[in-house]
């Protein structure tokens, strides 16, 4: 038997032909004894379509002796979408189907009995989209078998198999709804924390596993779950991007707040509320040019806001909650 990491041309590693976990190579192993996340993996292909990675799996079917026991399909992803043909764009299950029925349930039909299938696809299992679309993943081409995504962003790390010009198989679980290009200090940072999860699979925090229409694991709390009151949930740390700039936006509960950029060194404000907004400022502007943000309540997960300078606009920015 087989598990196959098949992966778009368009994600950033390339999986070498042969998978399987060898001496001498990234030391990024799962702990032994684990058959899943990063190990257990034995063939890695790249497609450029669903429809070119049927093909392709058709060919390894009659060459594995045993069947593919397991599959994962390493390709873009946003809430409830995929990108399904290496171009950019995000397929949602409708367009999807429209355009790759057929070769979807080829698929289905090439798997052993109880073979997952793993959405290796940032964010694709986030939220109703994301929900509704491993449902229906499950319901109508993956029928009988368990469908796999995730609700935050996957983290590729040093899998650079040594004197190869491939990558061991496997992706990180992180906390992170956001990613934090263009700040090295920071993805060092993060870097550390995502060492402390799992390797992605069906077992890791932030999956969501559906199973003929209906999502039977890793389900997010339902909304009213979350207290989004300024008071409780303003304070933390939130990944700011605005224009091509982006870093961090560290509030405390007693009005006080700081960001920080490559660097790391803090740069201190004040936070304070006004009718319908939470707004702040930073000391270390220079007089006559005092930049104001402004975000409106209600609060959530990711906010958009607006910059002014002494009352004028000048742009905007978003910001994600991250802890």
């Amino acid at each position: 038997m087989a598990a196959i990491w098949a992966f778009s041309k368009n994600v950033p590693l390339s999986v070498c032909a042969d998978a399987r976990l060898l001496g001498g190579g990234t030391n990024l192993q799962y702990p032994a004894g684990n058959e899943h996340g990063q190990a257990g993996w034995d063939a890695g292909f790249m497609f450029n379509t669903i429809g070119d990675l049927s093909e392709k799996l058709g060919q390894a079917a009659g060459q594995v002796e045993g069947g593919i026991s397991r599959l994962a399909i390493n390709v873009h992803g946003s809430p409830g979408q995929i990108d399904a043909d290496s171009s950019g764009k995000g397929y949602n299950f409708t367009e999807l189907w429209r355009k790759y029925s057929s070769p979807l349930v080829f698929i289905n039909r090439l798997l052993n009995a109880g073979a997952p299938v793993l959405i290796m696809g940032c964010q694709a299992a986030a939220g109703d989209e994301g929900a509704s679309f491993l449902c229906e993943l499950s319901s109508r081409a993956f029928t009988g078998r368990r469908v796999v995504g995730f609700t935050t962003i996957g983290v590729s790390m040093r899998q650079y198999r040594k004197s190869e010009y491939c990558t061991e198989p496997g992706m990180r679980d992180s906390n992170y709804d956001m990613p934090s290009e263009g700040l090295p200090e920071i993805q060092r940072q993060r870097e550390k924390e995502v060492l402390t999860l799992p390797w992605a699979s069906e077992t890791s925090p932030h999956a969501k596993i559906a199973l003929d229409g209906k999502i039977i694991a890793g389900a997010e709390a339902p909304p009213d779950a979350v207290n989004y009151a300024f008071q409780s949930y303003l304070p933390g740390t939130w990944l700011a991007v605005i224009g091509d700039w982006n870093g961090y936006f560290l509030f405390e509960a007693n009005g006080k707040v700081s960001w920080m950029d490559a660097s790391m060194r803090p740069h201190r404000g004040k936070w304070w509320t006004m009718a319908g907004s939470i707004d702040w400022s930073f000391s270390d502007d220079p007089p006559g040019w005092v930049r104001q943000f402004e975000i409106l309540t209600p609060m959530k997960s990711t906010m958009n806001g607006a910059v002014t300078i002494n009352g004028v606009q000048h742009g905007y920015f978003t910001m994600s909650k991250q802890t």
